[in-house]
């Protein structure tokens, strides 16, 4: 059956359309769908909003009566609407708790930050004290002490523009506050103290230049003679040590180095390697370095060292020396002295050698204890390096050790060489 309202088709025996929910003819069924055309101006009602009919209310086929229009359903609202307005709600209550939140911590917390301000300011935790200082200052914005305090911060860091700022917007919050006031006067006073120009300083008188062609020199003897229990000596255990006034830094530094020798001197044989037993005060022990200044002039200081060494058997003496260069504070090589080049130089010193040994044959030049090589040929394989030596006069003397050129009792050898 088709309704005569909608044209929709129906079953036969539905007593309302199934689509516009109007009451549908009794009889047969149409066989060709009617359809009126709606009044103008009215809505078409869709399919699902129409009221099924209830079949226990139907007529009975005896009975001709015209059935009760039903209400329409209520519309389907769409999902996303609903999405929207819970949307909505959730964020009217996340501003209500954050708002309220925001509102606690303003109302509560002034006191926090200013105590947080003057920790960090005692802490010297600049940086930090800043922070909950300018916090403190938002909550209660006419409250003087965060100004103050944030006064002190900068004052701490020298910052007394940023300080006079702050007391500035202080002043202005909490009408002319007294004390800002006179934290304003104690910045002003940083400020210009700051502002001064530096005084000129006076010219540096030039020091009166301190003769470096001779040098103020003596020798300390540093003594560690050992004694028995009556205070007689059994080891003679000293040495004499090279010491500068010191009136230039240059002069410092021979002293330091004068004062290295004489550490090694003792560290070579210390008084716990030393038997006493055989020692006696009438024929004592010896280990010495005794000193001599042989040079102090013309920019240069020379000491002689004369080594004395008796343990009970062999006595020994050599020789040796300490040689500065007064305006540079360093120790002097022989390359230094002689104005030639190191090969000329060697050449020199091994020609003097062997000049000294021919002119004086008593010393006894042997073989029997050089390994088959006389005393020229030995001397003729020194090296620069090797060499031990001081400056007395115009000559260097070249300190060979006992044993160097010759037989033990012939002793140790100075040979003299002129300075060219």
């Amino acid at each position: 059956m088709y309704c005569p309202k909608c044209g929709g088709s129906n079953l036969d025996d539905s007593n309302f359309c199934e689509h516009c929910g109007a009451p549908l003819q009794t009889g047969a069924p149409t066989s060709e769908p009617v359809f009126q055309p709606e009044r103008q101006g009215s809505i078409p009602v869709p399919d699902s909003y129409v009221l099924q009919p209830d079949d226990s209310k139907t007529s009975t086929p005896n009975s001709v009566s015209q059935p009760e229009p039903q209400k329409p359903a209520k519309k389907k609202r769409p999902v996303w609407l609903w999405v929207v307005v819970a949307v909505i709600v959730l964020a009217g209550i996340a501003a209500g708790i954050y708002w309220g939140l925001g509102l606690s911590y303003s109302s509560g917390s002034f006191q926090e930050q200013l105590s947080l301000g003057e920790k960090y300011l005692k802490e010297l935790n600049y940086d930090e004290a800043i922070i909950a200082l300018n916090r403190a200052i938002e909550i209660d914005p006419k409250s003087p002490e965060p100004y103050l305090l944030l006064a002190d911060v900068y004052v701490a860091q020298e910052e007394y523009d940023s300080a006079k700022n702050i007391l500035e917007q202080g002043l202005a919050a909490t009408n002319g506050n007294e004390k800002i006031s006179e934290k304003m006067e104690e910045v002003e006073e940083l400020i210009s103290e700051e502002q001064k120009p530096e005084p000129t300083p006076s010219p540096t008188p030039t020091p009166t230049p301190v003769p470096t062609d001779t040098a103020s020199a003596t020798l300390e003897r540093e003594d560690r003679s050992i004694k028995n229990e009556a205070g007689e000596v059994l080891v003679d255990y000293y040495y004499d040590k090279l010491v500068l006034e010191e009136t230039r830094p240059e002069y410092s530094e021979i002293n330091r180095l004068a004062q290295e020798a004489c550490d090694t001197f003792f560290d070579n044989l210390s008084e716990e390697d030393i038997d006493t037993e055989m020692a006696s005060p009438e024929y004592p022990f010896l280990n010495t370095g005794s000193g001599t200044i042989t040079c102090n002039e013309n920019g240069v200081l020379s000491v002689k060292l004369e080594f004395e060494w008796f343990m009970g058997g062999v006595y020994n003496v050599d020789f040796s020396g300490l040689n500065f260069d007064l305006q540079t504070g360093k120790e002097l090589e022989l390359t230094d002295i002689f104005s030639m080049g190191e090969d000329e130089l060697l050449q020199y010193l091994h020609e003097q050698t062997v000049q000294y040994i021919e002119q004086n044959p008593d010393r006894g030049w042997g073989t029997s204890e050089l390994g088959g090589k006389d005393a020229k040929q030995i001397a003729e394989e020194y090296t620069l390096d090797e060499y031990e030596f001081y400056i007395e006069g115009d000559n260097v003397c070249l300190c060979y050790p006992t044993y160097a050129l010759g037989p033990g009792a012939m002793g140790s050898v100075v040979v003299p060489c002129p300075i060219k």
